[in-house]
């Protein structure tokens, strides 16, 4: 019998001046390295003596130390060489279709996949991720479009009971706003963006005229270095093809469905409105806290007030067109007469929520942010509708509200996208429906199968916790929130599971319960992505690098530390051992592989070609181990080395320059 190992790449296509915010900092640069020195810096004097674990739960939880955390973790692996952010969309928009004879010389060309994803809300704040706009169709309450902040663009046409993913092939998957032409519905535009300020940033609108069969850029365009946000899309209800696109870069107007644009305004502009029933009158909400106003269809702008520092969030209503409401940090600013002047604040339960005004009765506001609320007397005191954990009888969805729309033609709902998914809300019946069911959005920290049952599956995704799939093929949660990292599963019991949280807070699931196991020595936090390993020669050893290596042989109940501090106090980024010798054990931290004798405690360290995204040791030689380099350098992919690190061989050849975020190491018997 002859074994043949090969291996499989994970391709992602993925003194300091004052600061206000986080946010500040991400606007004035770049470099990553810069970025997060600055941004640790911020983080310490803002709160000093905090720890990273205590600054990502009870009040701080998805705060903004928490998004400079995700943030962290997505750019790091996709970089330039010259440690600038790269650009996901280069590839994807420089390559030219796969043509008939390439496919037939491609084994998986045509691999066909099925999602074994979670189709639905498990329970407490397992939702299936986070959603950032929804659009309708002008005359089928059944069909509307929805945008996820990494998944795409999804549509239904059974009123969320199904979907379909639309826009498989752009060039990235973010999706900030979406807009379907009233006069012709086949007639869609795409922001392609995140529209929070850590997340990726734009490449501009895309367009679809066969109702998102296929998409082609349109005349407004950015690159990923410009680190543009598209915030916003509003369409002229009256002129088909007029759009409004609020951006970090400014205003910009089309009249002819972008096959060209002007630049109305410079500002940093964080949502644009028209007034309903007067098109004429276009509203902005800057960035920095101002409210602006034109007459002239954009002709020309008044700069009508400054509510202070931060994103100014608008609401208006076709049931009182001179109404125009404004949302800055936690106030919100009315005014009765067309946004001419506003009245004195009043406040918000909580600071950024979005809002808007029932589609029947504008005394009616419905908001959210964490939690969500309702104001019967337009805004002069506010209810919750909704608990993150079902307290207080009332009704649990998932947090972080995102965006609030309206369909025309369901006046009694209002659809929230949150980071959970989508929900319908009935206004008449204060109830909530999940219309997520479908969605395959989820994104995954790390996943884990496990090898004596190909049912049971681990995951750990972001603020969508630790999940499962049992051998039943039910999916459920191994805790109730947060950030999922890392997953093991014993390689002799699918029964026995090991899962993390941020900073190394590491956890057992056996026989149905947990157990908490990190090592009592480590009173510090550990990297947010924390790794472990279970030893492949015997399950009941799980091996965990922090700022030392532990090891433990009952399945993290004690822990003893084989290593000093390796890396000055720094804790390891990647961890791997070696299938034929478990005492060979191989650990990084930045640019440096860390080496542990097979007979001692000592370990060896040698110089790394770079950064590295992903560390495996061959099945058959201990000595003989691979990485894979993340960024956009071109030919800086996959290395290997058969002297335990001393020395490295380039395997990269003709890899296309996207970031490599996995490798697997497999045998395949003929």
């Amino acid at each position: 019998m002859r074994l043949l190992w090969c291996c499989f790449l994970l391709l992602t296509t993925h003194c300091l001046p004052a600061q206000n915010s986080f946010k500040d900092i991400l606007q004035r640069s770049q470099h990553y390295a810069e970025i997060v020195r600055q941004g640790e810096a911020y983080f310490a004097a803002k709160y000093p003596g905090k720890t990273g674990a205590q600054l990502s739960a009870g009040d701080f939880r998805d705060g903004e130390f928490v998004k400079f955390m995700r943030w962290q973790r997505f750019w790091k692996d996709r970089l330039n060489p010259d440690g600038s952010l790269g650009d996901l969309s280069a590839y994807h928009r420089r390559q030219t279709p796969v043509t008939a004879a390439e496919k037939t010389t491609n084994p998986y060309a045509d691999l066909p996949w099925t999602n074994i994803n979670y189709t639905g809300y498990i329970t407490d704040q397992i939702g299936l991720g986070r959603t950032t706009a929804v659009a309708f169709h002008p005359t089928d309450v059944n069909t509307f479009y929805v945008g996820a902040a990494i998944g795409g663009v999804w549509k239904t046409t059974d009123g969320g009971q199904s979907y379909q993913p639309l826009g498989d092939e752009l060039p990235f998957m973010a999706v900030s706003a979406i807009v379907v032409d009233r006069a012709n519905p086949n007639t869609l535009y795409l922001a392609v963006s995140d529209h929070v300020w850590y997340g990726p940033p734009s490449i501009g609108i895309f367009k679809s005229t066969d109702g998102g069969a296929s998409w082609a850029p349109t005349s407004l365009t950015f690159s990923f270095t410009q680190n543009v946000r598209i915030y916003w899309l509003e369409a002229d209800p009256a002129a088909p093809g007029t759009l409004y696109a609020a951006t970090a870069n400014g205003l910009y107007k089309t009249t002819d469905g972008f096959s060209t644009h002007t630049r109305l305004l410079t500002d940093n502009c964080f949502n644009v409105r028209l007034r309903p029933g007067d098109p004429a009158t276009v509203y902005v909400g800057t960035n920095d806290g101002r409210f602006l106003r034109s007459t002239n269809s954009g002709g020309s702008f008044t700069a009508v007030t400054d509510f202070g520092n931060g994103e100014v969030y608008l609401a208006v209503t076709p049931l009182d067109n001179l109404k125009v409401y404004a949302r800055n940090g936690d106030n919100l600013f009315r005014s009765t007469d067309g946004g001419a002047t506003f009245a004195s604040p009043v406040s918000f339960p909580e600071g950024g929520q979005v809002f808007t005004f029932a589609p029947q009765d504008d005394a009616i506001l419905l908001s959210g942010n964490f939690e969500t609320h309702r104001s019967e007397n337009g805004g002069d005191t506010f209810t919750a509708t909704s608990q993150w954990r079902g307290n207080n009888g009332l009704p649990q969805i998932h947090v972080d509200q995102r965006n609030l729309f309206i369909n025309p033609l369901e006046p009694d709902a209002v659809y929230y996208c949150n980071d959970g998914g989508l929900y319908r809300y009935r206004i008449t019946t204060n109830t909530f429906t999940n219309l997520s069911d479908g969605l395959a959005i989820t994104q995954y920290y790390d996943i884990a199968v496990a090898q004596t049952d190909a049912n049971v599956i681990g995951g750990g995704s972001q603020d969508n916790g630790n999940v499962f799939r049992d051998a039943g093929g039910n999916w459920q949660q191994y805790a109730p929130t947060g950030d999922g990292m890392n997953q093991e599963i014993d390689p002799t019991d699918a029964g026995t599971r090991y899962w993390a949280y941020q900073f190394g807070s590491l956890h057992r699931w056996k026989n149905g319960g947990n157990s908490f196991i990190k090592p009592p020595e480590v009173n510090y936090d550990g990297a947010w992505e924390t790794p472990f390993k279970l030893d492949p020669s015997n399950a009941d050893r799980l091996v965990v690098g922090y700022r030392r290596v532990y090891e433990s042989f009952d399945q993290g109940n004690s822990w003893n530390a084989i290593s000093g501090e390796l890396a000055g106090g720094a804790n390891m980024n990647e961890l791997a051992i070696a299938p034929t010798n478990g005492e060979r054990i191989y650990t990084t931290q930045g640019a440096t592989l860390y080496v542990k004798n097979t007979t001692n405690d000592n370990w060896q360290s040698y110089p790394l070609p770079g950064s590295v995204s992903d560390l495996e040791v061959d099945p058959l030689n201990l000595d003989k181990v691979y990485i894979t380099i993340p960024g956009f350098n071109n030919g800086d992919k996959v290395y290997v080395s058969e002297d335990a690190g001393a020395s490295w061989t380039n395997l990269s050849g003709n890899l296309p320059n996207v970031s490599v975020g996995a490798l697997e190491l497999y045998a395949a018997v003929p």
